[in-house]
């Protein structure tokens, strides 16, 4: 019986991993879309700390770090704003001033809630905003999963 319980925990592990790792692909793929679309203007990352990184750039070069962690954002709150000719992400309802925005030029770091990224393009935008809502909602399943399968391995112990 201990046999059958382990062998079903270890594929119960092994699943769970490829599916962290299918969504991983799938996030990789998702910034290399945005920074191909961005390439001059935008570089997107997200560093260790799991936290989405949008680096801004000028003709004089990088000017600008906006840095938030992915679970302070909502897909729900990333909305093209017509007036502004920009997509707007924001942080969540519960989340106030989520943002650190570092600007070289001035040597400071200003607290925000929200990211404007201009984009003249509104059919572009259409697909920035999803590939951002694909991002955000890959990392909530992630991180959902990682949850779970803690749960888990603290109930088999």
């Amino acid at each position: 019986m201990r046999t059958i319980s382990t062998t079903i925990l270890i594929l119960t592990f092994g699943i769970i991993s490829l599916n962290v790792l299918a969504q991983a692909d799938e996030t990789k793929v998702a910034l290399n879309e945005l920074n191909g679309l961005y390439a001059s203007t935008y570089r997107f990352t997200i560093n260790s700390e799991k936290q989405l990184e949008v680096a801004f750039f000028n003709g004089s070069g990088h000017y600008r770090n906006d840095i938030v962690y992915l679970d302070f954002l909502d897909p729900d709150m990333i909305i093209y704003n017509s007036e502004e000719k920009a997509i707007s992400i924001r942080c969540s309802q519960a989340e106030e001033k989520c943002i650190d925005k570092e600007i070289f030029k001035l040597d400071v770091l200003r607290h925000s809630s929200r990211i404007n990224l201009k984009e003249e393009d509104a059919a572009q935008s259409e697909q920035v905003i999803a590939l951002l809502q694909m991002i955000i909602t890959l990392h909530a399943q992630s991180e959902k999963d990682n949850e779970s399968q803690m749960g888990e391995t603290r109930r088999k112990r």
